[in-house]
């Protein structure tokens, strides 16, 4: 008789076929850019959920199955870029690479939906990766007799870096109209130290005791600033996971 075994095998030990990572849709932001007409500065929190939601459910599709089965690209209304009816030409993306722009037959440029009624995603494949190339709230990159082939005007999306970058320029646009000289120079060192001071950003909410808590040690001389008691904090949790592990 065969000794019993004190523990069954597991099911998680069993080899299970699945489909190659490599074959599922992936996205790649390498290249999107907000530009006229292709702006987000008047989507809600609503949009984003839905063009998240409308990536995850690509994702859980072969790239095969996609461009293959007519069904599904009709579900996303998918289709190559008809360059007569956008009011961009292909040569207008001059931020992505050359040699993309100049073969056409190898990288045509397609769009999806993000739904029936919250416009487009535009890009082009390479392998199973989508390179987003704009995001198209506004149905501009298609116009049809619905919006009487006319283009609907979007504002560019500011990020909080963005938007002081765009405040600081325009304080020292002003100034130099009221007739303050501002060596370029000078000028040119502080945008690059509002960029250098806010690389590697992270933002979070806290509640007014952590704030107190926060105010106390630079206070105490206990830590030169916020960055030091977070990346402190960070190298405590470190070393307590390496004593669990």
């Amino acid at each position: 008789m065969k000794p019993l075994l004190a523990h069954p095998p597991s099911q998680a030990n069993r080899p299970v076929t699945r489909t190659p990572p490599e074959s599922y849709f992936r996205f790649s932001l390498r290249y999107w850019k907000q530009i006229e007409n292709f702006g987000l500065g008047e989507q809600s929190q609503t949009w984003f959920v839905a063009l998240l939601k409308r990536l995850r459910s690509l994702c859980e599709i072969t790239k095969d199955r996609f461009i293959q089965e007519a069904s599904l690209k009709d579900q996303f209304h998918y289709h190559d870029i008809k360059w007569d009816h956008a009011p961009i030409d292909r040569k207008d993306f001059d931020w992505v690479d050359q040699e993309i722009i100049e073969n056409e037959n190898e990288y045509p440029f397609f769009q999806f939906s993000v739904s029936q009624s919250l416009g487009r995603v535009v890009g082009f494949f390479e392998g199973p990766t989508f390179f987003v190339l704009l995001l198209d709230p506004a149905h501009n990159i298609y116009l049809t007799k619905y919006s009487n082939y006319k283009v609907t005007n979007t504002t560019i999306g500011r990020c909080d870096f963005s938007g002081l970058l765009e405040k600081t320029e325009a304080i020292v646009s002003l100034a130099i109209d009221h007739g303050v000289n501002i060596p370029e120079h000078i000028w040119c060192g502080a945008r690059g130290y509002i960029a250098s001071q806010y690389s590697n950003l992270v933002v979070a909410r806290v509640d007014d005791d952590t704030v107190h808590t926060i105010d106390q040690l630079i206070s105490l001389s206990a830590a030169d600033g916020t960055a030091d008691i977070v990346s402190d904090a960070l190298k405590s949790y470190a070393d307590q996971m390496k004593d669990i592990v």
